[in-house]
């Protein structure tokens, strides 16, 4: 049924797996799917501080499936508040692969049951109606590919909803989608029907309220009378880490941030494509789950732009603030690596005026997050910023292997243009603002970093526990 498991701090640990280590919907939909309709088996599975050590099976254990004696393989959605699903914000069925296409989402392997692995929150939404109305059709992201009308989907991957005739009080229409994007409901009766978005259990622990709402828009009419449809406005709901993080919710503007496969690399049509100062210096590879691992001599070059990975760039607001994070290891202690935003030829000119990023990595295969901040002023004309991200490889020896390259708006100006408001002297404000190396969020709202300190999100305790940190960039 339509209900919410949590799973927290619990450890999986060796031996054979045959089917998958946690096998989602086991018989739900059995009925539903022997009568040719869909089943209300939207199920959220959500993970925190779950690990798989040691398992094993043939070829590759899996550590989710979807689907299991039979169970429903379409809608269930496995979500991570942490590392817990190998970075992947949420992952759905590999039915659905409507969802692959959109922009932070990828085709994932066995290990995940070839789902699909988002860098977005992906959410139960379930239409209660109180008669029965026929096909409905859903229209939004993750839905723009033709249906498959045979079993399991029965067109579910096009977003034409086959109402459950079974579960509950008159029964309802299954779905799932995007935190925080907008879909249209082609509905006759909208008075008729409920909608209920995720659950009350994310909510709590997210601090974003559950929400059961009500479409106001008007229904459509017949087909020879056409109206607007229903609009389904959801809310923006949660980060992994922090729900009032603006950064972390908002649009991811680097393609292919998750740097699944693609070829080739030397041409401005793909997202990511590579230079290198003196040629056969590096060679890069991507992994089927996403990921990218690039080999550079043993000994650094003279110029930290002698190796690089870069991707063009267009900023549509160009007076926002910004910043770019990598997640990257290396096998060789020492190595370092340089990030920023820039122009591009001619200039060159990092982007906000500033320095570009560099940091060390700790070698031995051990992940570390970094981010680089910039805020743009406003343009002649408010043009776009049109540049590029530049990962500068020439100070890195051996192996590097890179998870993720994020860009996104940031909430705020990284130097405002005035200072805050005195706070009054009665009563004495108890934190004015955040020290260095504490968490912004540790009294349940965001305190902003003191003076120059950024916030920086990380698994700084190497405990799988992803949180903030302010500290100096």
């Amino acid at each position: 049924g339509p209900f919410t498991f949590f799973l927290d701090n619990t450890t999986f640990a060796g031996g054979h797996v045959g089917d998958g280590v946690i096998c989602a919907g086991q018989h739900c939909g059995l009925d539903q799917t022997a009568q040719g309709t869909q089943s209300m088996c939207n199920v959220q599975y959500v993970l925190r501080g779950v690990k798989f050590e040691g398992i094993y099976g043939e070829q590759q254990a899996r550590h989710i499936r979807f689907g299991i004696s039979g169970g429903n393989p379409v809608l269930p959605i496995f979500t991570a508040l942490d590392n817990s699903l190998g970075g992947y914000r949420s992952i759905v069925s590999g039915k659905l692969g409507g969802f692959a296409q959109l922009p932070g989402c990828v085709q994932l392997g066995k290990e995940y049951d070839y789902g699909i692995g988002c860098d977005t929150p992906m959410r139960r939404l379930s239409i209660w109606s109180r008669k029965d109305q026929g096909t409905l059709q859903l229209r939004g992201p993750g839905y723009d590919v033709n249906p498959v009308w045979a079993s399991p989907t029965f067109g579910l991957n096009g977003g034409f909803l086959i109402k459950d005739k079974i579960w509950g009080h008159g029964g309802g229409y299954p779905a799932v989608v995007k935190a925080g994007a907008t879909y249209a409901l082609d509905v006759q009766d909208v008075g008729a029907i409920t909608l209920a978005f995720s659950d009350s259990l994310l909510g709590s622990l997210l601090a974003s309220p559950d929400n059961h709402a009500q479409p106001t828009a008007t229904p459509t009419v017949a087909a020879t009378e056409p109206a607007e449809p229903a609009a389904v406005a959801e809310p923006s709901l949660d980060s992994a880490v922090a729900v009032a993080s603006c950064v972390a919710r908002s649009v991811q503007l680097a393609q292919n941030s998750l740097l699944a496969p693609q070829q080739p690399l030397d041409s401005a049509s793909v997202p990511w494509r590579t230079f290198e100062y003196a040629a056969g210096t590096q060679s890069i590879s991507f992994a089927a789950a996403g990921g990218a691992r690039i080999t550079l001599p043993s000994a650094a070059r003279a110029e930290w732009w002698h190796n690089q990975l870069l991707q063009n760039v267009q900023l549509d607001e160009p007076s926002g603030a910004y910043e770019l994070c990598v997640r990257a290891s290396a096998t060789g202690a020492g190595s370092q690596v340089q990030i920023s935003v820039d122009a591009d030829a001619p200039t060159f000119a990092v982007a906000g005026g500033g320095a570009r990023l560099q940091y060390s990595l700790a070698g031995g295969g051990a992940v570390m997050d970094a981010c680089f901040y910039f805020a743009l002023g406003a343009a002649a004309g408010g043009a776009p910023f049109s540049g590029r991200i530049v990962l500068d490889l020439g100070k890195v020896t051996g192996e590097l292997s890179i998870c993720q390259i994020s860009l996104r708006a940031a909430c705020d100006e990284l130097d405002p243009p005035s200072p805050p408001p005195a706070p009054p002297p009665s009563p004495p404000p108890t934190v004015a603002c955040t020290a260095l190396s504490d968490d912004p969020w540790a009294q349940g709202h965001n305190v902003a970093c003191c003076g120059q300190l950024r916030s920086c999100l990380g698994d700084w305790g190497g405990d799988g526990r992803w949180h903030y940190l302010c500290l100096a960039t």
